[in-house]
C-alpha cells in the first residue's frame, strides 16, 4: 500500500460507501455507471476554516483518493489547502494538482471547467480517484458543482461528501437561530438588486457579495432588517 496511514478498515468503508454511491447514481440517472476500473470522483467539504470542523468522512475521503485537485494556486495560498494541511499534514506528501498548473485556467470559466472535466475525466479512466476539495459545504455555490454534474452525465461516479457551511458556522458563532418553526430561508448567491431582495420574506443570506460591503449594510439598516425586520 502507497499509503500505509491509510487504515484497511477506512478503505473498506469508502469502497462500500462508493459502490453504493454509484448504484444509486445508476437508479436515479437511469444510466449504468462506467465499469469499476476506473476512478471515482469526490467533491469533498473542508468547511469554514477551522480545521476541527472538517468531518472524519472528509478526512478519510482525502487519505483515499490518488489525487488531490485544487481549486485555485499556488497550493500554499489555495485556502482548502491550507485547512487540510493543518488538519492533516501528510497530504504535503500526496498528489496534490491544481487547475493553473497546467497553465490553461484562463479568466473564461466555460472555458475554465471544460479543462477541469477533461482533466479530471482522463484521471479517471486511468484508473485514479479524484477528491476536489471545497470550502464550507460542497453543495452550496461550490466549483464543483459544475463537474459533478457533467461527470454524472457522462457515465462516471461523483459524489460529495458534506460539511459545515459558512452559514452555520456563523450562527452557530453568533448564537443565533438560522431559522426556526415555520420560518423561510432564502440564500442568495450575491447582493446584486439587494433592495429588490430585502422584500423577501424570512431570514435572507447573501453569499459573496461584490459590492461595498459598508453600502451594503446602510442599505439593509435602511430597509428595516437591522431592527428586527
Amino acid at each position: 500500500d502507497a499509503r500505509p496511514w491509510t487504515s484497511p478498515r477506512i478503505m473498506r468503508e469508502m469502497t462500500a460507501a462508493l459502490l453504493n454511491m454509484a448504484a444509486d447514481q445508476t437508479r436515479r440517472t437511469g444510466r449504468l455507471v462506467r465499469q469499476m476500473d476506473k476512478g471515482i470522483c469526490l467533491g469533498v467539504s473542508v468547511g469554514p476554516g477551522d480545521p476541527s470542523q472538517i468531518t472524519e468522512e472528509a478526512l478519510s475521503a482525502i487519505r483515499a483518493s490518488d489525487v488531490v485537485f485544487l481549486p485555485s494556486a499556488p497550493k500554499e495560498e489555495c485556502r482548502a489547502y491550507i485547512i487540510l494541511k493543518q488538519a492533516w499534514p501528510k497530504i504535503a506528501d500526496c498528489d496534490v494538482r491544481c487547475l493553473e498548473d497546467e497553465g490553461k485556467a484562463g479568466v473564461n470559466f466555460d472555458a475554465r471547467h471544460a479543462h477541469m472535466i477533461a482533466l479530471t475525466e482522463e484521471l479517471l479512466d486511468s484508473g485514479k480517484n479524484v477528491a476536489f476539495p471545497a470550502l464550507g459545504d460542497v453543495s452550496l455555490y461550490s466549483t464543483y458543482n459544475y463537474l459533478h454534474e457533467q461527470l454524472t452525465k457522462d457515465g462516471y461516479v461523483s459524489g460529495m461528501i458534506s460539511g459545515i457551511s459558512s452559514v452555520q458556522a456563523v450562527c452557530a458563532r453568533l448564537g443565533v437561530m438560522l431559522a426556526s418553526g415555520r420560518e423561510q430561508v432564502h440564500v442568495f448567491p450575491d447582493a446584486e438588486d439587494l433592495e429588490d431582495k430585502l422584500d423577501t420574506p424570512g431570514t435572507l443570506v447573501f453569499m459573496k457579495p461584490k459590492k461595498d460591503r459598508q453600502a451594503m449594510m446602510e442599505t439593509i439598516r435602511n430597509g428595516g432588517l437591522g431592527n428586527g425586520g
